[in-house]
């Protein structure tokens, strides 16, 4: 009886750590998308956020820089952010993220959704909001963390677009994305970090 009882504990005592080592390996989406990660934290009730995704789901070589993660305020019903997830899933992917080959989507949608929720809540006082890995990028660090990965950032415009390349025309002129305060271009870009 007595050997029974330590077999079973030291069985339970697996158990659990191995459960506690799955949780943090597998369903952690911060180690999903790495610590040296680019990450738009976008919503679908901010334009310039919605705008900045649009521009990366349609520019694979942004898709490749920038990595998108939904925030949902509430509403992960949305086909727009149901949208926003599946990019988000594709891209780390792409990137060869091998815990996702063990979770359904609806779960690693649901699990990155939560995980953009708190980051944003925890971090950020606006959209859209940036991070690099897990910490959130302040306002003077957007420009330099983007520069690294051969980008550049319009406040004005609200566009991303590669280095050594021009401004593409057809945001030039653009009246409908302006940053809020033209005295900060990049205020709607960066999303004003609470202190952490």
């Amino acid at each position: 009886m007595r050997r029974t009882s330590k077999v079973l504990g030291l069985g339970i005592a697996v158990g659990v750590v191995l459960a506690v080592i799955f949780r943090a390996l597998v369903l952690d989406p911060a180690r999903w998308i790495g610590d040296d990660s680019l990450v738009l934290l976008a919503s679908d009730d901010c334009a310039f956020s919605n705008d900045l995704y649009q521009q990366i789901r349609a520019t694979p070589r942004l898709a490749e820089r920038v990595q998108v993660v939904p925030i949902d305020g509430g509403h992960s019903d949305r086909p727009t952010v149901r949208m926003m997830c599946g990019t988000a899933l594709a891209q780390l992917r792409n990137r060869g993220v091998w815990q996702l080959r063990l979770l359904p989507d609806n779960w690693a949608c649901g699990a990155l959704i939560a995980f953009g929720n708190e980051t944003h809540t925890k971090h950020f006082l606006y959209y859209p909001a940036w991070m690099k890995g897990p910490q959130p990028l302040e306002d003077g660090d957007l420009l330099p963390a983007l520069a690294e990965r051969g980008l550049q950032y319009d406040g004005k415009t609200n566009t991303l677009w590669f280095l050594g390349e021009e401004l593409p025309a057809s945001r030039r002129e653009s009246l409908t994305m302006r940053a809020v305060d033209d005295d900060n271009p990049l205020s709607h870009a960066v999303g004003h970090t609470i202190g952490w």
